[in-house]
């Protein structure tokens, strides 16, 4: 019950960012996103990562690399706005 609870809440925390990275590609920019918030996100999620790994936590693992993919969306578009 507990497993099956900790994947759920790591699911619905992958996906969080997912309307996010979304308007953000729909719109062509992440304008209204702070890139102080970006870059602890992105940082925090890079930092936690790798003893998720070693802790063999795979629902975790799978939460920040989700993460990581969802946040290098919303990074693009606010470095390289759409014209």
């Amino acid at each position: 019950m507990i497993d099956s609870l900790g994947w759920l809440g790591n699911l619905m925390l992958a996906v969080c960012a997912v309307p996010q990275a979304w308007a953000s590609y729909k719109q062509g920019h992440s304008n209204g996103i702070s890139s102080g918030m970006l870059l602890l996100w992105g940082i925090g999620t890079l930092l936690a990562l790798p003893l998720q790994i070693d802790k063999g936590i795979t629902q975790a693992v799978a939460n920040y690399s989700v993460n990581l993919c969802l946040i290098g969306v919303i990074v693009y578009y606010k470095i390289k706005p759409r014209k």
